[in-house]
């Protein structure tokens, strides 16, 4: 048989002066035992705690930043070996627009990660540097360029990616981009690694603004009456 239990909250503060507070859990519990058989500590159980300040200038739409903490931990004795694995993330990330063609993105993260098993522990730290160009023209093209760092302490080992994107705008609030990974490498636990890959990729971005919602919250409750 098979017991799972999944639950999930999150809550969010509008702050003064630009500043935004989120936070969000999730937690996993899964128990297998079979027909006849005493439990025998096949179960799973993780916890993903996520906090994080927003910052966005009120006044102007020059400057963007977000600062995040992630915890993942993760108990597991479905697999032989059983494993123990947490987690530490934290990343900081902004984007300043000088000129309302340009747009520069930095982002920095790291990584702490432990895993115990059979009574062997490990440690890792990771260092992920990240930053990138965005130019405009005519409001409706761009061209993106973007360059990437990933340490790894302890295996001593540093590695690069770089990117370039070609984009349309169709619409103010969404983006169509073609690209090409000329070195990529990936991280499961920083997030954007899925276009990482060397190779070729299609991006697709929207941008949902209060303006937007409430436009179509609007609509909807005209709808509805």
């Amino acid at each position: 048989t098979l017991d799972k239990t999944v639950g999930s909250g999150a809550v969010d503060f509008s702050l003064r002066h630009g500043f935004s507070l989120l936070a969000k859990h999730t937690y996993l519990s899964e128990e297998r035992t079979a027909t006849g058989a005493q439990l025998t500590g096949t179960t799973q159980r993780a916890h993903h705690f996520l906090s994080g300040l927003a910052y966005r200038a009120i006044s102007n739409d020059y400057i963007n930043a977000l600062g995040k903490y992630e915890y993942k931990y993760e108990s597991n004795s479905l697999i032989n070996p059983a494993i123990t694995r947490s987690t530490h993330i934290g990343s900081f990330e902004t984007i300043i627009e000088p000129k309302s063609q340009v747009e520069l993105f930095f982002r920095y993260g790291f990584k702490v990660n432990y895993l115990s098993s059979e009574g062997i522990a490990s440690r890792s730290l990771t260092d992920l540097w990240m930053t990138n160009v965005r130019f405009e023209w005519r409001r409706q093209f761009d061209v993106l360029g973007e360059y990437r760092v990933l340490y790894q302490h302890t295996a001593n080992d540093l590695v690069h990616g770089t990117s370039l994107e070609l984009g349309i705008i169709p619409q103010q609030s969404m983006r169509l981009a073609l690209g090409y990974n000329f070195s990529g490498f990936d991280d499961r636990d920083f997030s954007g690694n899925n276009y990482w890959a060397h190779g070729p990729f299609l991006k697709v971005q929207l941008k949902f603004t209060e303006k937007i919602v409430a436009g179509w919250l609007n609509g909807l409750q005209s709808f509805i009456k």
